[in-house]
């Protein structure tokens, strides 16, 4: 009677055959295989849930409403908010390329204006030498 004791505690776990002792083996390796799974499984699902709630509260749309949402309502507030992001960031991508070439046309009239200056400077000089500049005006009229 203990021994059928023992399959009757065993029958409660594994299924196992009365007729043939080598099936048992097979049949707990494939019980703990399973269970194994379903624990994986588990922590995979639970760590699925874990990173949609973290997304609902840092996404904007998700921290206003209901505390649980759906995960797929959590997971399209997502998808949209960085569509928006994208978008944002390549508006401001072309506002740096913008803002650098009026930066590199703002250094080029700087120069076009010091030189300007300076032939300006030179050009006084000849007429103050020559006397053009205030002196000879009012002799010429």
């Amino acid at each position: 009677t203990s021994d059928n004791n023992k399959s009757i505690e065993l029958n409660c776990h594994v299924k196992t055959s009365h007729t043939d002792n080598e099936d048992v083996v097979p049949q707990i390796t494939q019980a703990k295989r399973r269970a194994t799974h379903n624990a994986v499984e588990r922590r995979r699902r639970d760590r699925i849930n874990q990173h949609i709630q973290e997304l609902s509260k840092i996404i904007p749309d998700c921290s206003n409403y209901v505390k649980n949402q759906s995960k797929t309502v959590v997971l399209e507030k997502t998808i949209a908010y960085v569509h928006e992001l994208r978008t944002q960031n390549l508006a401001l991508v072309k506002q740096t390329v913008d803002a650098g070439i009026i930066l590199h046309e703002n250094n080029l009239l700087r120069e076009r204006i010091r030189a300007v200056e300076q032939e300006n400077g030179v050009l006084k000089s000849l007429l103050t030498k020559q006397n053009l500049l205030n002196g000879s005006e009012s002799s010429l009229s």
